[in-house]
């Protein structure tokens, strides 16, 4: 930073020997972080620092401003307490922004550590669910940490069997000739000989056709080690087809990092998803995604050695962090929940033209730079989500009523199962009817907060309402959510793949789930580390036990339910990815799994 390798540590000199107060904070790292997310036109800004936008720090938090100073105060953190962690944390261990080896190779501290943070404090800082009892609060929220070294396996088998299910049969050898090259630091010799024995240039454009448009999603996704995990595998394999496709010439020698760092960008934007119930696991994935991207960004200079003037340019010319959330949301992935309110979410071609409204502001969300353009998109997104909801809700319901009619109507008065799904009808509609008045409610909150000054509250009132606040009612529905892919224009990527969960949609049919034809939309992969705990809250548990009947079965573990869920997020062709527990396959509460539902998919593997 600023062309000094120990700027941290030398801009806290001054404020070292004023141990009590709460200078260093206050007047430097507020500043800092402030001109980290403004844009360079901006005045006021700390010289030789880049602007990294990417929602890293909002800058209406940190501006120099009276009225922000006055309504929302720097916090309150000595001076002594920045010593010890200087002393202790930072300039005792060797730091690194790079995680992309499966194995802890490096001497060094890397973003990993993250994770271990969220496992280990995160849930400390945090009051558990009160109505949840467990021995600790790491088993009352399922919150588990996956080792690298088995995230890495889990990534390639997943994509290994994916490109075996969408090429065709006689490219099983050059698959294993694809996975057994380790491009992250280039091709040598023998590697490039492989490549051009196994494959002709036009392979590499085929490869690049599959692998492009494939989009995963964790739905625990906790600190992110599965979407980090596969940004690195596909950028090998996007880095492999890319060189077979330049006639055996390695893109990134041509280009160099900045290759890597336009490909994780385009990866982190348009194929990694992911949700969690904890909006702290959010913010951390987010974090480690955007050091992946930072680590390869090439300034073109030597940083300490350079005109300072050739610097400022340089640092001016970084590309900013994507703004990522739409990509990964606070949310309960078993239940769909609109303001609060637990409902089914169907989606429908009729809607369209709202989708792709949010589409479009998503993708200017994406990289917007300044905060009050932020401001204003994060706001017509959320409009955007309500009157789309208000829309879903409402069909929902007119298409309730209708079917509620046609039994009521018959003459002989109908059997046992008719009175019974008329019942379960009355209960789901009295849950869109409350939904709609919520969605009403937070619809004039909306209103409020858009329409009067900018002020300390406007922050804490709009994240509430997005249901990103720690304490919000969840506020996430996967078909509205995540519209776009399960929506997919008719223009975007290639939807038509055959694949191997065709019964999986029979299955959900019958459990009056969202069913998709071939090519309907879905994500690609599904990988994660579901929690394989019971549900500690009564209230959830029935809730969960009512949405997935079919798999909840006496004391059932959240595996259960999640497995259902995933299966029917994959598009047609999918893979799926768990690291489970094996308790199901042993004890009573698994029966429904195995029994009824693993035949109705294609297992192909158990480890």
């Amino acid at each position: 930073l600023n062309q000094r390798r120990h700027f941290l540590i030398e801009s806290f000199a001054p404020h070292a020997q004023r141990p009590a107060e709460f200078s260093f904070y206050a007047e430097f790292l507020e500043k800092l972080f402030w001109t980290l997310a403004s844009a360079p036109v901006s005045t006021g800004r700390i010289h030789g620092i880049p602007f990294l936008n990417g929602g890293l720090f909002d800058d209406d938090d940190f501006a120099p401003t009276p009225m922000r100073m006055k309504n929302n105060p720097p916090l309150k953190v000595t001076n002594g307490t920045f010593a010890f962690v200087f002393e202790n944390l930072l300039e005792a261990f060797n730091f690194t922004v790079r995680e992309d080896t499966p194995l802890d190779q490096d001497v060094a501290v890397d973003p990993e550590m993250l994770g271990k943070v969220f496992e280990s404090i995160v849930l400390h800082a945090e009051a558990a669910d009160p109505d949840a009892v467990a021995p600790d609060k790491r088993k009352a929220t399922g919150s588990y940490y996956t080792p690298r070294i088995v995230v890495h396996f889990m990534c390639r088998e997943a994509l290994r069997l994916y490109l075996k299910n969408h090429l065709p049969p006689d490219w099983d050898d050059r698959i294993k000739t694809l996975f057994g090259v380790a491009p992250a630091n280039g091709f040598d010799v023998e590697e490039m000989s492989r490549l051009k024995s196994a494959f002709k240039p036009s392979d590499g454009r085929k490869l690049m056709d599959v692998i492009r448009p494939i989009r995963m999603c964790d739905p625990a996704v906790g600190s992110g080690a599965f979407p980090v995990g596969l940004l690195h595998e596909l950028v090998n394999l996007r880095r492999t087809a890319e060189t077979i496709a330049n006639g055996f010439v390695d893109p990134a020698r041509r280009e160099g990092s900045n290759w890597i760092h336009k490909t994780k960008a385009d990866i982190v934007e348009n194929c990694l998803f992911g949700v969690d119930i904890q909006q702290q696991a959010i913010e951390i994935c987010r974090l480690r995604l955007w050091l992946s991207l930072i680590v390869d960004y090439d300034l073109g200079l030597d940083p300490f050695e350079a005109d300072p003037a050739q610097f400022r340019g340089a640092i001016q010319a970084i590309a900013q962090l994507p703004n990522l959330e739409m990509n990964f949301h606070r949310g309960d992935s078993l239940l769909d929940m609109i303001s609060g309110v637990p409902v089914r979410i169907e989606t429908s071609p009729q809607f369209e033209k709202e989708y792709e409204r949010i589409r479009k502001l998503g993708r200017d969300l994406h990289k917007a730079r300044k905060s009050d353009r932020k401001r204003t998109l994060r706001v017509e997104i959320l409009r955007q989500r309500l009157d789309l909801a208000e829309k879903v809700l409402a069909d929902e319901l007119k298409a309730l009523r209708t079917e509620d009619s046609t039994l009521a109507a018959d003459w002989f008065g109908g059997s046992k199962s008719d009175a019974e799904r008329r019942r379960q009808i009355a209960a789901e509609a009295a849950k869109l009817e409350s939904a709609l008045e919520k969605v009403a409610d937070d619809r004039k909150a909306l209103e409020k907060i858009a329409a009067r000054p900018m002020d300390s509250r406007f922050y804490p009132e709009l994240r509430k309402l997005e249901g990103v606040e720690f304490d919000a009612p969840f506020n996430f529905a996967w078909r509205i959510d995540y519209a776009d892919i399960f929506n997919p224009r008719p223009d975007g990527p290639e939807t038509a793949l055959g694949g191997e969960f065709g019964f999986v949609n029979e299955a959900q049919r019958q459990q009056n789930m969202t069913t998709r034809k071939r090519g309907e939309g879905g994500f690609d992969l599904i990988l994660g580390n579901p929690p394989f705990v019971t549900a500690r809250n009564p209230v959830k548990r029935e809730l969960y036990r009512e949405r997935w009947k079919r798999v909840c079965s006496g004391k059932y573990l959240l595996v259960c339910p999640f497995f259902e869920l995933s299966f029917g997020l994959l598009r047609s062709g999918g893979q799926l990815g768990f690291i489970v527990s094996n308790a199901f396959a042993k004890r009573e509460f698994g029966k429904p799994l195995v029994e009824d539902f693993f035949p109705t998919v294609d297992l192909q593997k158990i480890v």
